[in-house]
């Protein structure tokens, strides 16, 4: 069995100034195992801290076949800022496949989960059409993308988690807890005023809603919304 060697954080500036704290994992590739892994860069859901089981799970499978660096997106934990739902996080997937490539990776695959994977798909996109978010552009763009249980729309309410972080976001108690219990830090107003059916394509505008460290959280309609966008 395996001892897990203790967490060393490194810090992470993005396009926009915000700071991450990340996580590299050394990789233990498998017996026969025939040129330099790929790197992963590993993008949690909404509350995904680098401490949460479940984030750390994910990145240690991923060890066996990867370079492996977990990243705590804006607002969360460790990371300065606020979590933008999937908005602004699109730089901070930029400043970790840019970090990547600077320290020699020549294959850099962005894994993400739930808000992690829309924030990791309109990056991709956006980086190849060269679109400007937020006045900077995407630099860095990846050579796979892999997602988990991607959010597509942040206006849906029929689910019970979807239920309660529109309850965290939108009421000055549940960011207090959303601060407190899941260390997340989500500003007022938590995003702009757009129509409740408005698809949040991959290189649309705005971001995508977050579904936690564990999905499936969004609706089934939002799997229609990434393939029609």
């Amino acid at each position: 069995m395996l001892r897990r060697p203790p967490t060393v954080y490194r810090l992470l500036l993005t396009a926009d100034a915000e700071i991450l704290a990340t996580a590299p994992l050394d990789p233990l590739p498998l017996v026969g195992s025939a040129g330099p892994p790929p790197a992963v860069v590993l993008v949690p859901g909404f509350s995904g801290t680098l401490d949460r089981p479940a984030v750390r799970s994910m990145a240690e499978g991923l060890r066996w076949h990867a370079n492996v660096t977990m990243i705590e997106t804006r607002g969360h934990g460790r990371s300065t800022g606020f979590c933008t739902f999937g908005d602004r996080e699109v730089l901070d997937v930029d400043a970790a496949v840019g970090e990547a490539r600077r320290r020699g990776d020549d294959q850099v695959v962005t894994v993400g989960v739930s808000m992690g994977g829309a924030a990791v798909l309109r990056h991709a996109a956006l980086a190849r059409t060269g679109t400007l978010v937020h006045g900077h552009r995407l630099r860095h763009r990846p050579d796979a993308v892999v997602t988990i249980s991607a959010t597509s729309r942040w206006f849906v309410r029929d689910t019970a988690p979807m239920r309660r972080i529109h309850w965290m976001a939108e009421t000055a108690l549940g960011r207090l807890v959303a601060r407190v219990v899941f260390g997340v830090r989500i500003p007022s107003p938590p995003w702009p005023v757009l129509p409740a059916d408005q698809p949040w394509g991959a290189g649309a505008r705005g971001g995508a809603g977050g579904g936690g460290g564990r999905g499936p959280a969004a609706a089934r309609p939002g799997t229609r919304a990434w393939q029609a966008a």
